[in-house]
């Protein structure tokens, strides 16, 4: 089988026939005819991650474009309204849960509320989203069928809700988490690892790596990875959300599967705490147990639609 030719079975399911002809086909085609024509292993390997990148990226913005219409049309619909508000209550909700220790600390050391309280919006809110996303999607689309367009909008909120937590996870965290630190101390405080960017994380795990301290270099790149693997649990959350509603099964179901599924999530971190560091200075385990959740996660879901469209498939014949 070519390169790509699955890629592009599996973007007929999410682009029309426009995107397929101008966008899809074309570079899949220049992406077999570039890995078809060069000889080196390498080359060929950096041809694909090159190729598959660039289909994503389109793939992206094809449902992104397709999608800005039908989310307007939708606007008054009422399940769209009912997942909105289910998924702002249940953030308002996490986020509050999350912030109320600290800010208790905060409290007692006789701050004013407010400050210490927009400080610690950013370090919670990457963490509430991924559920708020999940729960939005199940109770708006339960008892509906995951048509196309509904699969083109839910993963285009997945998407936004990932470039958002990028964004306050690269940016607003390290900043927030200082002036925090700084407000309760009421004085100058040195930075800690989750007060400097990500990316000054791993520079700092490769260096300790390379001085031998492989605790401190697993702890460091394991914090990197993970924050990254936060980023995509959004999208991931969102997804399993619209494979959820693909099971047709009673809210009290649903509800339980939601419920197991982020405790999963949240106890396979906490139980990693328990794994010998120096395991993670192999970056590319610290990938791999990182992502591993979003990963299934994602397999889950394509599990529960890949059921439902053979289920439909059977009632049809």
């Amino acid at each position: 089988m070519s390169p790509g030719t699955r890629l592009r079975n599996w973007a007929c399911r999410w682009c029309s026939k426009t995107a397929m002809d101008r966008l899809i086909d074309p570079m899949i085609a220049d992406l077999q005819h570039e890995h078809a024509t060069t000889s080196g292993w390498w080359e060929r390997c950096w041809i694909l991650v090159k190729g598959y990148a660039a289909f994503l990226t389109v793939l992206a913005i094809c449902v992104a474009v397709e999608t800005t219409g039908t989310l307007h049309a939708r606007s008054s619909d009422a399940a769209m309204r009912r997942g909105l508000a289910s998924a702002c209550g249940v953030m308002l909700f996490l986020t509050g849960l999350l912030a109320t220790p600290p800010l208790v600390q905060s409290l007692s050391r006789g701050n004013q509320i407010v400050w210490p309280l927009l400080l610690l919006l950013p370090q919670a809110l990457p963490l509430s989203l991924p559920v708020s996303l999940l729960v939005g999607v199940v109770y708006g689309l339960h008892g509906r069928i995951p048509t196309r367009t509904v699969r083109r909008t839910v993963v285009l909120i997945g998407l936004v809700g990932s470039l958002a937590s990028f964004a306050t996870i690269t940016w607003l965290v390290p900043a927030a988490n200082q002036a925090f630190r700084v407000t309760i101390a009421k004085s100058v405080v040195v930075h800690g690892m989750n007060e400097v960017s990500p990316s000054s994380v791993r520079e700092q795990a490769v260096a300790d790596r390379n001085e031998g301290r492989f605790d401190r270099a697993g702890i460091l790149f394991f914090a990197f990875h993970a924050r990254r693997a936060l980023v995509g649990a959004a999208l991931a959350f969102a997804l399993f959300g619209l494979g959820i509603t693909a099971l047709r099964t009673s809210p009290a179901a649903c509800a339980a599967i939601c419920l197991v599924g982020s405790a999963v999530y949240v106890g396979y971190f906490f139980e990693l705490r328990n794994v010998s560091p120096s395991l993670f200075s192999n970056e590319r385990v610290a990938v791999l147990l990182a992502w591993f959740p979003n990963a299934l996660m994602l397999i889950t879901s394509g599990a529960f639609l890949s059921a439902r469209e053979h289920t439909s498939l059977r009632e049809t014949t």
